[in-house]
């Protein structure tokens, strides 16, 4: 009966403690993870960058940046200051054109007055969800009194016959294991740091030497490799040295010129863009057909180009980097 109760407690806990937390949200958040949002109720923190007013082919929205430097599409009927700093509530939708995230506004609340840009961004990396680490700490909780029943319970039971008792103090298995695999406790971790190839948010492949880099290199901006940044070389043509991007694999000669885009939610194409080092420019082009490229908060269409400047936001679905020469 304790086991069944316990069990039922651990479900209503956890069920009660995930809708409290889905209210709360990053832009990083949303962007990182569009499907967990999707026609979710969110609350999110951030200062208007841009606003952009109703055409004939767009309803009139703002570019909201969160505290951690994402970015994402608000809809609006009331034009917000520009550099305010807000807390939005909304409904986050997805756009049928990019498949992107983009929220729309219920209700706005003004923090502060109006500040610089540079003021609002903290530290490069979001704080875990609160929502999250109350959930682990109520199940650790409840995990350990029923650790504590179930001793308590148990008790004053007999040891089995024949059993030897347990002998402490030590940290090396007796048990019929290899002592040659044996690792040490008291060892310290062997800390490596990656190359470009071995990132999460990225992989390509090394550079041959006779390859020349491109001017300038990419930041990761956002994800688990934010802050992390890389040089490319591009392939020979007659457009230029070429560099591609998108969920593709590429195997070959051409594999070092490939920015292979690690996307589980598939928000990028496999063939989403190029980079084309031409006359000592560097041009981007968007490839894809249904996504856009986004290049300081301009979304780019099919085959539509734009020169990157030292210090462009390029953003690909929930993938963001950041161009500097």
């Amino acid at each position: 009966m304790r086991c069944k109760f316990v069990s039922v407690l651990i479900i209503v806990l956890a069920v009660t403690m995930n809708l409290f937390a889905q209210k709360q949200a990053t832009v990083e958040d949303i962007n990182s993870n569009p499907g967990k949002y999707t026609d979710e109720s969110v609350q999110v923190t951030g200062f208007v960058e841009q606003f952009i007013p109703e055409t004939a082919s767009t309803t009139s929205h703002y570019i909201f940046k969160g505290s951690y430097g994402g970015r994402i599409k608000v809809t609006t009927e009331d034009k917000p200051q520009i550099n305010q700093e807000y807390t939005i509530t909304g409904i986050v939708y997805i756009e049928a054109t990019s498949q992107r995230p983009f929220i729309s506004e219920r209700r706005r609340s003004i923090i502060g007055g109006p500040k610089k840009p540079e003021d609002l961004i903290r530290d490069p990396e979001p704080p875990k969800n609160n929502g999250t680490l109350i959930v682990i700490v109520i199940l650790a909780s409840v995990v350990i009194i029923g650790l504590i029943a179930y001793i308590a319970s148990t008790k004053n039971k007999a040891p089995a016959q024949g059993s030897a008792p347990s002998v402490g103090g030590g940290s090396t298995s007796t048990g019929g294991g290899d002592p040659a695999k044996a690792v040490p406790t008291n060892d310290a971790p062997t800390i490596v740091q990656p190359v470009a190839k071995e990132l999460s948010t990225i992989k390509i492949d090394p550079v041959p030497k006779t390859m020349k880099f491109i001017p300038g290199q990419l930041t990761i901006v956002n994800g688990p490799d934010s802050g992390k940044a890389f040089k490319i070389a591009g392939y020979p043509t007659a457009e230029g040295n070429v560099v591609t991007i998108g969920r593709e694999k590429v195997t070959g000669p051409k594999a070092f010129s490939h920015i292979h885009l690690n996307d589980p939610n598939n928000t990028v194409s496999r063939k989403q863009a190029r980079i084309i080092e031409r006359g000592g420019q560097i041009i981007l082009e968007n490839s894809s057909e249904v996504n856009y490229t986004d290049v300081d908060g301009t979304a780019y269409g099919p085959k539509e180009t734009v020169q990157l400047k030292n210090g462009s936001h390029i953003r690909m679905g929930y993938i963001e980097l950041k161009y500097t020469k």
